[in-house]
């Protein structure tokens, strides 16, 4: 997969080059980074690769988390433009990069449990593809002015929430299990969603901002709702 993720560094670097984008050098440069990342938090999880079933470490990705590594190379092509002075002719790469990263998503768990290959690497994966995916999204987004500053507290969100059942734990608190929603992945998939329309440079401010703060209200709450419920403290006086 590695060749993979030089070929598409390497490819998007040519055609920026020709297209005489004046920051190619930096956009290689940290598209490189993202992409290194997520090669090294593949491989870190690689134990992880066996059917849910099973113990057994399967011996190859399988299609599923290929493309869900597929999405983290796209990722990290996307942060390669979160820097200022971004012209807006160029937006429309990281636009297309993220909605085609949003719209795998839809695809690798169902390709997974398509061909049986449902694994815990998979989830893992996916998650956290998932997280990293909408911050950087977003932190594009605000660098290029098509989001005010905090709507980068969405691509925050997750890791913050992380951060406090961590911390709950660490002083010797007990958490409980992520209770189930059918609202929470239609929140994070129109999220998603959003954040890929936003990079586009067909919409600006104040559009793109009234639409991020309804979609905002309902996310955030539903993050909230989620901490209380895990940290145990639903319903009680804090």
């Amino acid at each position: 997969m590695g060749v993979v993720y030089l070929l598409l560094l390497g490819a998007g670097y040519a055609t920026l080059q020709a297209l005489a984008f004046p920051a190619s050098a930096y956009w290689l440069a940290i598209s490189a980074i993202g992409a290194g990342y997520a090669l090294w938090y593949t491989q870190r999880h690689l134990y992880l690769n066996h059917l849910q079933n099973s113990n057994a470490l399967l011996p190859h990705l399988g299609w599923a988390n290929s493309l869900t590594l597929l999405r983290g190379a796209l990722i990290a092509m996307t942060l390669g433009f979160a820097g200022p002075g971004v012209p807006r002719s160029f937006w429309w790469f990281p636009a297309v990069f993220y909605t085609i990263a949003a719209i795998a998503d839809f695809f690798d768990g169902y390709i997974a449990r398509t061909t049986g290959e449902v694994t815990r690497l998979g989830t893992v994966l996916d998650l956290h593809f998932d997280g990293i995916g909408v911050l950087v999204a977003a932190l594009v987004a605000v660098v290029n002015g098509q989001l005010p500053w905090w709507y980068l507290s969405v691509g925050l969100a997750r890791y913050l929430f992380l951060l406090g059942i961590w911390l709950i734990e660490r002083s010797g608190g007990t958490t409980h299990p992520l209770p189930p929603s059918r609202i929470r992945r239609t929140l994070s998939g129109v999220q998603m969603g959003f954040l890929a329309g936003a990079l586009y440079p067909l919409f600006a401010p104040p559009v793109t901002t009234i639409l991020g703060t309804l979609i905002f209200v309902p996310f955030m709450v539903g993050f909230l709702r989620d901490f209380l419920a895990v940290a145990g403290w639903s319903g009680k006086k804090l």
